[in-house]
């Protein structure tokens, strides 16, 4: 019998992507026993899934096909992290995790919600184009976050390297010019996130 707050948790990680076992007991004021207790409860379920990737590091949990069904959530697909990206997985967690403490009232989006939520709006949310890919395509470059309140976005990004500065040189203009961020957002300019409708103005 799975609870309301198995349901957030699974809801928080589909959306997010994965997190450890310390994240989950931030995000829900859990203590380590229960939280690893429901953690156990919704893996063995098949609702979430725990990757150990690297030695001695914790595993992360996430969402499975079956908990993001559950939730609602099928169409951000299962999260795909390997070895390589083990390492930001956990700090978007961490950095997520803090922006939500600083700015309750606002909606913390996760790159896998703004890809989703601009294909059904058929329109850039929060991405930046940088220019076109062969076919004819846009070439999008998306956040790793996105904040959004009082009629506001902000870019995240998390860099656990440095990018070669013509790599910048393209991005950076482009966030700074973009006319989505800085902006007051208008009604119907971005959907989803419980209650986001009623802090836009």
């Amino acid at each position: 019998m799975h609870t309301d707050r198995d349901a957030q948790v699974v809801d928080w990680l589909g959306r997010l992507g994965a997190a450890r076992a310390e994240h989950v007991m931030e995000r829900f004021s859990m203590g380590r026993s229960w939280a690893y207790a429901r953690l156990s409860s919704l893996v063995a379920g098949g609702l979430l899934e725990q990757r150990t990737l690297l030695y001695r590091q914790p595993g992360l949990y996430l969402a499975t096909a079956e908990g993001l069904r559950w939730r609602g959530l099928s169409r951000l697909g299962v999260y795909r992290v390997g070895p390589g990206g083990f390492e930001h997985a956990c700090e978007l967690a961490t950095v997520a995790l803090a922006l939500q403490r600083r700015f309750p009232s606002w909606r913390v989006m996760s790159e896998r919600e703004l890809r989703v939520e601009e294909a059904e709006a058929e329109r850039l949310i929060a991405s930046i184009a940088l220019g076109e890919l062969p076919g004819g395509r846009r070439a999008l470059h998306c956040p790793d976050l996105v904040l959004i309140g009082q009629g506001r976005i902000v870019a995240v990004e998390i860099e656990l390297s440095v990018k070669a500065p013509r790599r910048l040189a393209a991005i950076c203009p482009r966030l700074g010019a973009c006319p989505l961020y800085g902006r007051r957002l208008l009604p119907g300019d971005v959907g989803g996130g419980e209650g986001a409708a009623a802090r836009r103005q």
